[in-house]
C-alpha cells in the first residue's frame, strides 16, 4: 500500500505557528478593524457583483422607459416674467404700518409669491385667456394653467420669477405676462381701497376728534372760572397775589425795621441828655440846625450885650428873650421830629400786621385751590392730548389728500416675458441623468432585494455564516463548447478533466483533493465519502473528476458507486463485470474481480449492480466493514459515491464509514435549508464533515473560490 505524504513534505503537527497579536492590544484591535471593514466593503462589492445583470436589465429599462416617455411628449415653450418686490413701499398714512409691513423680508417676498400663486388670480386669469368657456371647460382650463405656472424667488434676492409653460410660444409669454398684470392690478386696486376707507374713516374719525377736542378746552375754562384758577401769563392769579404779598410784606418789614431803629436811636439820645448838636446830627435836620445858628446868634448878642449893659437893660432883656425863643423853637423842633418818627414807626408796624393778615389768608387760598389745581390739570392734560390727537388725524388727513389719487404698489416689472425661440421640454439632458440615477437606486433596490430572497450559497462567508462549515472545493461550470472542445463526441466535465489537465478546471479539483487530503491525514484514514443534500447537484460527475485527479497524482484511487438506486457512477463509466457492489455485500463475492479500470486514468471503479436489497441491509452490516478494511489496504483512497442525504439514509450510513465527508452543493441554486438539514443528519451519526464543495460555480461571480474577494477565475489565471 501507498503510504499518504503531506503536499508540502511537512505534517500539520510540524508546521510552525504563527503568532498573531491578542485583540486585547492595540495592534490586534486595529487589525481586526482594518479586516472587519475590508470585509464588509468586499462583501457590499460582491453584492453587487453578483446581481450585475439583474441591475444592469433594471437600469436599461428604466432608461428605455423614461427615453419613451420624452420622445412621445409634445414640447413645451417656458416664457418668464421678472419682478421686483420693494418690501417697504411709501406708506398712504405716515406712521401707519401694515401687516406686510411688519414682516421681515424674507416672509415678505414669500407672501407676495403666495398672493401671485392664489387661486382668485389663477381663475381671473383664466377667464380673460378663455372668455368663451363653459363651466366645463374652465374647471379643466384652470387646472392645466395651474400646472403650468411655477414661481420662485431667485436666490436670496427680490426678485420673484413668474415662468409659464405652454406647447405655443406666444401663449407662454401671454400666460406669463397676463399673471403679472393681474397681479399688479390687484396691487393697485388693494391700494387705492386702502386709500377709500382711510379717507371715509378719517373724515368721520377727525369730526368726533374736533368735537370731543372743543368739548375738554370748554371744560377747562369752565372749571378755572369756577374755582377762581384764572392765569395770567400762564400762572394761576392767586399764585401771582401770594408771590406780591411776600414782597410786599418782606418790604414792609425792612421799612419797620428802619424807621423803628431811628425813632428808637433818637429817643435813647433824648434819654441820655444828648446835646442839640448831637439831636441834630442825629436827626438829619435842616431846620433844627438853621434854629441852632439862630441860637448861637442869639446867645453871642446876650453876651456882648451882658458885658456892656446891665442886667436889667432892654437890650440886654430883649437879646436874652430872643435867645429863650430860639431855644424853645429848637425843642419843638426836636419833639416833633421825635414824634413824627414814632409815628412812622407804628404806621409800618401797622402796616406790616395788615400785610401778614393778608399773606397768611393768600397761603391759606393757595393751598384750598391745589386739589382744584390738580383737577384742572387733569382736565388740561385731556383738552391737550384731545387737541393732539385732533391735529395729528388732520395731518393724515391732508396727505391722504395729497397721495390718494397716486396709490403706490410693492412690485414693479423688470423683464416681461418673451415668446422663446426653443422648447423647454422634454429636457433630455434632465431625463437622461434622471433615468441613469433612478435606473442605478431601482438596480441598488432590486439587488438588495434579490440578495435577500436567494436561496442558495454563493461565496465562502455565506458557508461560513449560514452552515458553519469551510467551503473545500469551488468547481467551475463548464460550457457545452469547453467541453466539446475536450472531445470528439458529446463532451463531460470528467472527460474534459482528463484531456485538460491544467485547466483551472482540474486545478479546482487540486484543491479539492489538497483539502480533503489534510482531513485524511488527521482522521488517519483512507475513506471519503461524497454526497449532497438532494439529487441532481452534480455529487457524481464531481467525485469521479475527484478519483481522476487523485489518480493522475501518482496514488491508488478507488471510487466506489454507493448510489444503488441509481447508479451513477456505473453509467458514467460504461464497463461493467458481471457484478458489483450489491453482490460484494449481498453473496460475499470477491470484490477484486468486479472492480474495473478507468479508459482515461489510473483511476480503478467499483459499479454498483441492481439488486432487490436495501441500502440498510447491504450497508449496515459486517461484510461492508471488512470491504472498507480490504479496499483501504490496497488503495491509498476510497471514494465513496453515496446517495443524497435527505433522499435515502445509506449516506448517513456510509458516513460512519469514512474519515471525512464532502458535501456537494450547486452554487447558488442548492437551498441553505437542505443543506443545513443534510449536515445535521451527518452529525447525528458521528460523521466527519470536511466542509462544502461548490459545483457549477459561475467563472465570471466574483467570490466563489476560496479567496476572500479573488475571483475563481480570471484572466490572470486563465493566462497563467
Amino acid at each position: 500500500m501507498t503510504k499518504i505524504t503531506p503536499l508540502d513534505g511537512v505534517w500539520a503537527d510540524q508546521r510552525p505557528t504563527i503568532e498573531q497579536p491578542p485583540f486585547g492590544t492595540p495592534n490586534g484591535l486595529g487589525k481586526s478593524r482594518e479586516i472587519e471593514e475590508s470585509v464588509a466593503g468586499q462583501g457590499l462589492l460582491n453584492v453587487l457583483a453578483r446581481h450585475m445583470g439583474l441591475m444592469s436589465l433594471v437600469v436599461t429599462l428604466v432608461c428605455a422607459i423614461t427615453a419613451s416617455i420624452v420622445a412621445f411628449q409634445r414640447p413645451g415653450y417656458t416664457a418668464v416674467t421678472l419682478i421686483l418686490i420693494n418690501p417697504a413701499p411709501n406708506r398712504i398714512i405716515a406712521e401707519q404700518k401694515s401687516l406686510s409691513q411688519g414682516l421681515p423680508d424674507s416672509a415678505f417676498v414669500d407672501s407676495e409669491i403666495e398672493v401671485l400663486r392664489s387661486a382668485d388670480l389663477l381663475r381671473r386669469l383664466d377667464e380673460n385667456l378663455h372668455p368663451a368657456a363653459t363651466t366645463a371647460e374652465q374647471a379643466v382650463s384652470l387646472q392645466e394653467l395651474t400646472n403650468s405656472i411655477a414661481i420662485k424667488r431667485r436666490d436670496l434676492t427680490f426678485v420673484i420669477e413668474v415662468s409659464a409653460t405652454a406647447k405655443n410660444p406666444g401663449e407662454a409669454a401671454r400666460i406669463a405676462n397676463g399673471l403679472v398684470d393681474l397681479y399688479l392690478a390687484s396691487q393697485k386696486e388693494s391700494r387705492q381701497a386702502a386709500a377709500d376707507e382711510a379717507n371715509g374713516w378719517l373724515g368721520d374719525g377727525l369730526e368726533q376728534l374736533k368735537a370731543e377736542m372743543q368739548q375738554r378746552e370748554t371744560a377747562v375754562q369752565e372749571y378755572r372760572g369756577l374755582h377762581g384758577l384764572t392765569k395770567v401769563a400762564g400762572v394761576p392769579v392767586k399764585e401771582q397775589q401770594l408771590a406780591e404779598i411776600q414782597r410786599l410784606v418782606l418790604s414792609a418789614k425792612a421799612e419797620f425795621a428802619e424807621r423803628n431803629a431811628r425813632y428808637e436811636q433818637v429817643r435813647g439820645f433824648i434819654d441820655s441828655g444828648a446835646s442839640p448838636d448831637t439831636l441834630a446830627g442825629a436827626l438829619n435836620s435842616e431846620i433844627i440846625r438853621d434854629l441852632r445858628n439862630n441860637e448861637a446868634k442869639a446867645a453871642q448878642n446876650v453876651a456882648d450885650l451882658n458885658s456892656r449893659y446891665g442886667a436889667s437893660h432892654p437890650a440886654l432883656l430883649r437879646g436874652q428873650s430872643e435867645l429863650n425863643t430860639a431855644r424853645t423853637q429848637i425843642k419843638l423842633e426836636i419833639d416833633r421830629i421825635v414824634a413824627n418818627l414814632r409815628d412812622e414807626a407804628q404806621v409800618s408796624r401797622a402796616r406790616l400786621s395788615t400785610l401778614e393778615a393778608s399773606l397768611r389768608q393768600s397761603s391759606e387760598d393757595v393751598v384750598s385751590s391745589n386739589s382744584d389745581l390738580a383737577r384742572l390739570n387733569q382736565l388740561e392734560s385731556e383738552a391737550v392730548a384731545a387737541r393732539n390727537v385732533y391735529e395729528e388725524l388732520l395731518q393724515r388727513s391732508h396727505e391722504v389728500a395729497r397721495q390718494g389719487n397716486l396709490p403706490t404698489i410693492n412690485a414693479r416689472v423688470i423683464a416681461k416675458a418673451q415668446a422663446p425661440n426653443r422648447p423647454s421640454s422634454p429636457n433630455w439632458l434632465l431625463a437622461a441623468v434622471g433615468a441613469v440615477f433612478g435606473g442605478f437606486a431601482l438596480a441598488l433596490v432590486a439587488a438588495f432585494l434579490a440578495e435577500q430572497t436567494r436561496r442558495g450559497l454563493y461565496t465562502v462567508d455565506d458557508v461560513k455564516a449560514r452552515v458553519g462549515y469551510p467551503l473545500i472545493a469551488s468547481v467551475p461550470r463548464l460550457s457545452r463548447k469547453e467541453m466539446r472542445s475536450a472531445s470528439d463526441k458529446q463532451g463531460t466535465p470528467s472527460t474534459y478533466l482528463a484531456r485538460k489537465q491544467f485547466s483551472a478546471f482540474a486545478e479546482a479539483f487540486r484543491v479539492f483533493r489538497a483539502s480533503l487530503q489534510w482531513h485524511l491525514q488527521r482522521s488517519g484514514s483512507h475513506v471519503i465519502a461524497i454526497t449532497s443534500a438532494i439529487p441532481n447537484e452534480g455529487k457524481t460527475t464531481l467525485a469521479f473528476s475527484l478519483g481522476r485527479i487523485w489518480a493522475l497524482s501518482g496514488q491508488k484511487v478507488i471510487i466506489v458507486d454507493c448510489d444503488i438506486r441509481r447508479r451513477s457512477l456505473s453509467s458514467l463509466v460504461g464497463t461493467i463485470g458481471d457484478y458489483g457492489l450489491c453482490e460484494i455485500l449481498a453473496d460475499g463475492r470477491p470484490w477484486k474481480n468486479a472492480v474495473v479500470s478507468d479508459r482515461s486514468t489510473p483511476l480503478a471503479v467499483l459499479p454498483a449492480s441492481p439488486l432487490p436489497y436495501t441500502p440498510e441491509d447491504l450497508f449496515d452490516t459486517a461484510r461492508m466493514d471488512e470491504l472498507m478494511a480490504d479496499l483501504s489496504s490496497v488503495y491509498d483512497v476510497v471514494i465513496l459515491d453515496c446517495a443524497p442525504v435527505l433522499v435515502l439514509a445509506e449516506s448517513t450510513i456510509l458516513a460512519k464509514h469514512a474519515g471525512t465527508v464532502a458535501v456537494v452543493c450547486h452554487w447558488g441554486k442548492t437551498p441553505v435549508k437542505l443543506v443545513e438539514m443534510a449536515i445535521d443528519n451527518l452529525r447525528s451519526t458521528g460523521a466527519r464533515i470536511a466542509g462544502i464543495a461548490f459545483n457549477n460555480v459561475d467563472p465570471s461571480a466574483p467570490q466563489k473560490g476560496l479567496q476572500h474577494g479573488a475571483p475563481y477565475v480570471s484572466k490572470q489565471t486563465k493566462a497563467y
